[in-house]
């Protein structure tokens, strides 16, 4: 992997607009990778690992989530 030159981070302001920039991000072939925090994302670009250039940054959206939280990604089998 190549070092990052530089990395894009959306910040969208509500739910809707953040579900119109992932389908977006698919429709373009630029995929964004939701985050919220991000220790992962220092770690693994501390080490050169980072993945991905384009960010949807839903720390903003915490509120609006509530308590109902967020999983992205395959649903497991328990």
């Amino acid at each position: 992997m190549k070092p990052q030159a530089s990395v894009e981070v959306v910040r969208p302001s509500a739910l809707p607009e953040a579900l119109d920039e992932l389908a977006r991000s698919v429709t373009e072939g630029r995929p964004l990778r939701p985050m919220a925090g991000c220790t992962d994302l220092m770690v693994e670009a501390h080490y050169g690992k980072l993945q991905y250039d384009r960010f949807l940054d839903l720390w903003g959206l915490r509120f609006e989530l509530g308590d109902v939280g967020l999983a992205v990604g395959v649903p497991r089998r328990q």
